[in-house]
Order: C-alpha cells, then structure tokens, then sequence
C-alpha cells in the first residue's frame, strides 16, 4: 500500500501543478489517498485528506452538492473510527439536515443517516435517543418499501421477457412464471 500511496502522492503533486490544488481531480486523488491511509490504519492522516477534499468540495460546489455530503460522510466516518464521536455526529447532523432539505424527510439516504448517528449516540450510552434515531430509520425503510409502484414489477418483468408483450395481463405474468421457475414478489 505504501507504493500506491507513493504513486497517488505523485499523481496529486502533477495534478496541482497542471490544473490547481481546488480542482475536482484534485479533490478526487486525494479522497483515494485518504482511503489507503485508512486501510493502513492512519487514520488522522486520512481524516487530514478527507478534511481537504471537503474543503475543496465545499469551494467548488456550495453545501448541497452530492459530492459534498460524500465528502462529509468520509469525515464523519473517519472520525467514528477515531473515537471523536461528539465531532462525527456534528457533521451527521449536517448531513441528514442537508439529505432533508433537498430529498425529503422520507428519503432512505436520510435513513441511512440518522442510523449513523444513533450508532454515536449509543457508544455514548444516550440509549434513548439512539432508539428514537433508529426508530425514525425503520420508519422511513417501512414506508419506502410501502410505495413501491406496481410499475417496477412489470418492468422486472419484461426485462427477463423482451419477446413477450410489454404489458401482458397479471394471468400470463403467472402462467409464464411456473413455466420459467422466476420468483419475483408481486
């Protein structure tokens, strides 16, 4: 891993140089230096990268952008593994206050969210509020796959049957399943 690190290292430096330190490109390299740091078990070292890519997110693309809560989350995580859980759950809060803004409260990334955070607040011993995070999680999970669209299951279905018609009736859907032995849920 040191060599790949050596050779991303290089890569950044030749990257700066060609197109600046708050390029995309730039920002990219070293979001892949903080993940071999991580593996190395470096972690205040890849903390320091992933801060810098966030920095140069932020700069380039304003608070909301999808590269930037990528980016929040990569900072939020590395400080889990260091223990610097008051820290993390800050920017989890930032994170799942920016996934509702712009997805909406239901969104099973804002879901995601705040099980991260209820992960912090019970390695804190805040038990209730840990199962009152999960239990808002479960309830956007249950609701999401609640509205599932009738419509999803046709196109699974006509996806595995491209010479049949594109909207056979729900009879030939059953017939031509205990032909085939597919099991998809309706």
């Amino acid at each position: 891993m040191d060599s790949a690190l050596a050779l991303f290292d290089i890569s950044y430096k030749i990257t700066v140089q060609v197109v600046g330190p708050t390029h995309q490109e730039a920002a990219t390299i070293l979001t892949f230096m903080g993940e071999i740091l991580r593996k190395m078990d470096k972690p205040e070292e890849a903390a320091g990268k992933f801060t810098e890519v966030l920095l140069v997110r932020k700069e380039l693309y304003g608070k909301e952008h999808p590269f930037v809560i990528s980016s929040l989350i990569s900072v939020a995580s590395i400080f889990t593994e260091m223990d610097l859980n008051t820290s993390a759950y800050a920017l989890y809060e930032e994170v799942v206050s920016v996934r509702r803004r712009v997805l909406g409260d239901n969104h099973p990334d804002v879901a995601v969210t705040l099980n991260s955070m209820s992960s912090i607040l019970e390695k804190q011993g805040r038990y209730e509020e840990a199962i009152k995070l999960s239990d808002e999680a479960l309830e956007i999970f249950s609701s999401s796959l609640d509205d599932e669209d009738d419509g999803e299951e046709d196109l699974i279905y006509n996806q595995g049957n491209q010479n049949q018609p594109s909207t056979p009736n729900k009879n030939d859907k059953e017939k031509d399943r205990s032909k085939s032995g597919d099991c998809i849920l309706s």
